[in-house]
């Protein structure tokens, strides 16, 4: 049998998001967001609440609560919502982006 030790990498890498999942949603609600799918965005400029990257405006909602910047849609029957959430970092034009679904 083959062994492919980068299963195992990615097991161990998925508990930790599964228990830093749970360690955020004491801080936060964490329903409907994809934490699996967060991904590093740089390059970013925050100018008059709202967040840019490229001369391009990132978010259609701005900042929420001072706690992310949004960019959310409406399902086909606007009874659902999608999206992403920009969180910053400690480093300078550095977010994360987290993709929902609700």
């Amino acid at each position: 049998m083959n062994i492919y030790p980068e299963i195992k990498k990615i097991a161990g890498k998925n508990e930790a998001v599964k228990r830093l999942g749970k360690k955020l949603s004491e801080k936060i609600d964490c329903d409907g967001l994809w934490l699996e799918g967060a991904y590093f965005i740089t390059g970013c400029k925050e100018r008059k609440g709202h967040l840019y990257k490229g001369g391009k405006r990132l978010d259609n909602g701005g900042l929420v609560d001072g706690d992310y910047y949004c960019e959310q849609y409406a399902g086909y029957c606007e009874d659902d919502y999608h999206g992403t959430l920009y969180f910053k970092t400690n480093v300078p034009g550095h977010f994360v982006a987290v993709p929902f679904d609700m």
